[in-house]
């Protein structure tokens, strides 16, 4: 699980960087240069708004696999059913609700041209993701309390004999 999420973090990063490169290829007859490229990606609002987002979005998903591995490592050193382990996952709770409610919401641009009064961004709250995203932050949740539970239960009984 450690390994798997160390390389669901490098892919993340790479696959965005390799969106940023292909974007580069494609504008280079407009810009030679990668800096001013790189530099215009934010001129225009509906651009800067997905590609804001777009990082936005990479970043929460290198966190959520950070906690992944997190939890990996606690479990590793720990018993199943210990402080450390209801910690790591109540953390990862958190990472997984933010990148489920960043599921939501799809930004679109609108190329090309605009008849009068349409925005430059065409975007859609996605019903199907709401209902996932709903369901697993509950499952996350109740996992969450079961251990919390489990773990005071045993310090209890560990306390009694």
């Amino acid at each position: 699980m450690v390994v798997l999420a160390r390389l669901g973090q490098v892919l993340t990063i790479a696959g965005m960087l390799a969106v940023v490169h292909v974007m580069y290829r494609i504008a280079r007859p407009w810009h030679p240069g990668f800096i001013d490229f790189l530099s215009r990606l934010f001129d225009d609002p509906a651009s800067a708004m997905v590609n804001g987002w777009g990082g936005l979005r990479v970043a929460l998903y290198v966190w959520a696999f950070e906690c992944i591995r997190r939890i990996g490592v606690s479990l590793s050193r720990y018993a199943p059913i210990s402080p450390q382990v209801a910690e790591a996952v109540r953390g990862c709770a958190w990472s997984i609700l933010l990148c489920g409610f960043g599921t939501l919401l799809q930004f679109d641009p609108i190329f090309g041209p605009r008849p009068g009064g349409v925005p430059p961004l065409d975007w859609e709250f996605n019903w199907m993701a709401f209902h996932a995203v709903c369901l697993l932050c509950v499952c996350v949740l109740v996992i969450t309390r079961i251990l919390h539970a489990a773990v005071e239960l045993k310090a209890e009984n560990e306390g009694f004999v």
